[in-house]
């Protein structure tokens, strides 16, 4: 075991989501939580050579970042995710919003993540761009991922309802990768599973020699629903297979 720890204070509750990267450039993957409903939306960031064990909460010499992703009044907790999201070879992270407030999806420097304001929130100079995905009126909640799905060398944002809405994968990219602030635009989208179901979808992806794969799994535990996988070349996403009950 290379880690076993509380990522926030002992006893809080609402459960993490958590994503694994190389955010250092030191060839090691470190790793990244977001804090679940009912807290602020709390990014903590630990380096992977400092991992605590004998569940304990990371010291602060082993953060290589802590920060509010949204208002601090917010308390419906962060999804995360990470990937290089604007070409330059450093991992970007990728921050969705708990229920409570319209879907907001926010793309962080990785570069940048120190840079954090007074209040506690990651600065706006830090973002690379942000997203405000499902329609105007979705306050449920988000799950992000990142992947590769068009083979181009930088990752797609991959958005999905964390409940209470149709089941609607969306995949955003950047007009241009390189720019200093990004302007996406939504170039896919399709529904993981039938359209009258709201339990929400888990999004994730993995690696393919051309391009990535996209998986979707029922955010509910569900033995109706099968995980799928979803071959996105030219965005053409289609479902090429899975397997019943409780995913991968």
């Amino acid at each position: 075991m290379l880690g076993d720890f509380f990522a926030f204070r002992r006893g809080q509750l609402g459960g993490v989501t958590v994503a694994a990267a190389d955010i250092n450039g030191d060839g090691k993957a470190d790793v990244v939580v977001g804090a679940g409903r009912g807290n602020q939306s709390r990014v903590n960031v630990i380096n992977a050579t400092s991992l605590p064990r004998n569940a304990t909460v990371p010291a602060a010499g082993a953060m290589l970042a802590n920060f509010l992703a949204f208002d601090p009044r917010f308390r419906g907790g962060v999804t995360v995710a990470a990937g290089d999201v604007n070409g330059n070879g450093r991992i970007d992270l990728v921050v969705g919003s708990g229920p409570g407030q319209r879907a907001e999806v926010s793309i962080i420097k990785g570069t940048d993540l120190q840079n954090v304001s007074p209040n506690g929130r990651i600065s706006a100079f830090a973002l690379l761009g942000s997203l405000f995905p499902l329609g105007n009126t979705f306050t449920k909640g988000v799950n992000v991922a990142t992947g590769n799905l068009k083979g181009f060398g930088f990752s797609d944002v991959i958005v999905s309802p964390s409940s209470g809405q149709a089941p609607r994968i969306e995949v955003y990219s950047p007009h241009y990768a390189m720019a200093t602030h990004l302007d996406f635009e939504m170039i896919g989208t399709f529904y993981g599973y039938r359209p009258d179901d709201v339990t929400g979808v888990l999004v994730s992806s993995f690696w393919d020699p051309n391009h990535d794969v996209l998986l979707t799994l029922p955010a509910r535990r569900n033995q109706n629903l099968r995980s799928t996988y979803h071959l996105c070349g030219e965005l053409a996403c289609t479902p090429s297979g899975g397997s019943g009950g409780h995913g991968h």
